[in-house]
């Protein structure tokens, strides 16, 4: 489905959600949690599709995407500049079923790390094709367990 101006697609598109959110009720069977983390040697990012009540779902396609914000272009700022696409077909069955997907990609040097983020969707690819859950992976997922106990500074105690 297309449209040809901004007016004409927003309206089509705008009407084409809130049909989707009146049938759904705005609920969806399937929650998505991950993170990613870019760095100077590659970018990881991982996503758990769960299926957390029961539904009828075939044809599941989750996707991780990355996208880059302020590339300068011509003399222009984008945003939302997409770097890479990684999609996998998955199956999610019974309610507690869950799949990881996970991108590994080589950090390209033309990219500004600080800028890079990732989300991660989950898309019907048959019927009408809805995207049925999505969501932004926060940066990093990190937790400090010092092996030993810290001593206090500068006293000591």
């Amino acid at each position: 489905m297309g449209a040809t101006t901004c007016d004409e697609t927003s309206s089509t598109y705008r009407d084409l959600i809130q049909a989707r959110l009146d049938e759904t009720a705005g609920l969806t069977p399937i929650e998505i949690v991950g993170d990613f983390i870019p760095t100077e040697f590659g970018i990881h990012a991982n996503a758990t599709f769960r299926l957390v009540d029961p539904a009828s779902l075939t044809n599941l396609r989750a996707t991780i995407l990355l996208y880059e914000d302020d590339v300068l272009w011509d003399g222009e700022l984008w945003q939302h500049v997409v770097r890479k696409i990684h999609d996998e077909t998955i199956t999610l069955v019974n309610a507690g079923d869950e799949v990881l997907v996970t991108l590994d990609q080589p950090a390209d040097p033309s990219w500004t790390l600080e800028n890079l983020h990732a989300v991660a969707y989950l898309q019907q690819t048959s019927g009408s094709k809805p995207i049925l859950q999505g969501a932004l992976l926060p940066y990093g997922d990190f937790d400090i367990e010092p092996n030993q106990r810290i001593a206090s500074i500068p006293n000591g105690d």
